[in-house]
């Protein structure tokens, strides 16, 4: 089962390592939502402007967009049962994608901002809505997501407001998510074992590959999104509970990403083709800044940090499944409403 919104969202599994001094990273601060509390960036375009969530004085959760240095703007998704609206995915014209929890769905409804209309996202001929997330929107409007089917969890592809193909379950698993997304096509997420562990993937051309974190203290891993570089971010949890938030290079090298004073959990979620990444934190939420730390400065209020020693693997440390099998991700099964009253995860 996955946790709750607070600790955030699609987790991981962990390797421990020590911090290279020589090395530092800048760590821009995300303003607060005027008038609101904890402000979680989740998505990052190529301009830098930001999507995700904050909760008003009254603890309710309300999406958002805006711009680094705070200028934000405020929706709703509005729905029956819909508690709470989640920004997840952001493109380059400031079109977003999430998803809503409500009572009596499984994770929420799904949904697209689309040139300022909000649509719900759909499958099929009857427009069944879908119940999970949707998450990292490219250049060409395509989004992936996942959807919950009557009994599998399924990964999927969509765009304009509708499910327009679904991944295969590979790996013999009945829960896949999809996460990310970039211009070429190329999906990243996650799936459950048969042992019930979860894991990362990538689904690149056609063919899947099992990504985790290395180290024996790894406890699962997800990956979360994708650049048009192959720069992957993602997430794992070690043995004692604590999260941590990660990079993965197209050359198989891993780069954690700390943040000063947090002691229970660190996310990566979002990224652009700059490599700035969106990080939430028990100490505070910023976006991970690439750059000369002068030019990070130019972009908000900055924290320095002594970056992770990057690990590197080679090909074969990865486990490759099914080469090609479905190279275009032909339509698979059709997205089904769940029982009302279904637990969420």
């Amino acid at each position: 089962m996955r946790r709750s919104l607070l600790k955030i969202a699609a987790l991981a599994g962990v390797a421990m390592f020590s911090l290279s001094a020589a090395d530092a990273g800048t760590l821009i601060a995300v303003p607060e939502f005027a008038g609101g509390t904890s402000t979680y960036p989740f998505a990052i375009n190529n301009s830098n402007n930001i999507a995700g969530s904050y909760l008003d004085s009254s603890g309710v959760q309300h999406g958002f967009y805006g711009t680094l240095a705070g200028s934000y703007t405020s929706f709703d998704y509005t729905g029956t049962g819909v508690t709470a609206t989640q920004a997840r995915g952001m493109d380059d014209n400031n079109n977003l994608t999430g998803y809503a929890p409500a009572s009596g769905e499984l994770v929420g409804f799904e949904w697209e901002l689309s040139s300022g209309t909000m649509l719900t996202i759909t499958s099929g001929k009857k427009k069944t809505p879908l119940d999970g997330i949707a998450q990292q929107i490219n250049a060409s409007a395509d989004f992936a997501g996942d959807y919950q089917g009557k009994v599998d969890r399924y990964a999927y592809l969509g765009t304009a407001g509708a499910l327009t193909s679904t991944l295969p379950l590979e790996f013999s698993s009945t829960e896949m998510a999809g996460r990310g997304l970039d211009s070429a096509g190329d999906v990243v997420g996650w799936f459950y074992d048969a042992s019930g562990i979860q894991h990362g993937f990538t689904d690149i051309g056609g063919t899947f590959t099992q990504v985790d974190y290395p180290g024996s203290d790894v406890a699962y891993t997800v990956l979360e999104g994708i650049n048009d570089s192959g720069l992957i971010s993602g997430q794992y949890e070690d043995n004692s509970g604590v999260l941590h938030a990660f990079t993965l290079t197209s050359k198989g090298t891993f780069k954690e990403i700390k943040v000063p004073g947090s002691t229970e959990f660190v996310q990566a979620f979002g990224l652009n083709n700059a490599g700035f990444v969106t990080v939430l934190s028990d100490a505070g939420a910023y976006i991970y800044c690439p750059l000369k730390k002068a030019k990070c400065k130019k972009l908000g209020a900055t924290v320095e940090v002594a970056d992770a020693r990057p690990i590197h693997k080679p090909a074969g440390y990865f486990v490759v499944f099914n080469p090609a099998k479905l190279a275009n991700h032909g339509a698979l099964p059709k997205a089904k409403l769940l029982p009302k009253g279904a637990s969420a995860q």
